[in-house]
């Protein structure tokens, strides 16, 4: 886990969350990690590709094909 950055929720992230939650059908905690990817411009990489494959601008990986 110390490859990965530790990101706060800051406003930004809040305000993107609540974007994502208006336009996608997706859990809170789903568009959470959306929002906290898209403002530091970062790849999810997830088995669960698929709720995050609705989110615009994101982009969502299967770990088994990175």
């Amino acid at each position: 886990m110390n490859e990965f950055d530790e990101v706060p929720i800051s406003n930004a992230v809040v305000e993107q969350t609540i974007l994502i939650r208006k336009a996608v059908r997706i859990k809170m905690p789903d568009a959470l990690i959306a929002a906290s990817a898209l403002v530091t411009q970062a790849i999810v990489v997830t088995r669960n590709t698929s709720d995050f494959e609705r989110v615009a601008g994101l982009t969502a990986l299967h770990p088994d094909l990175v």
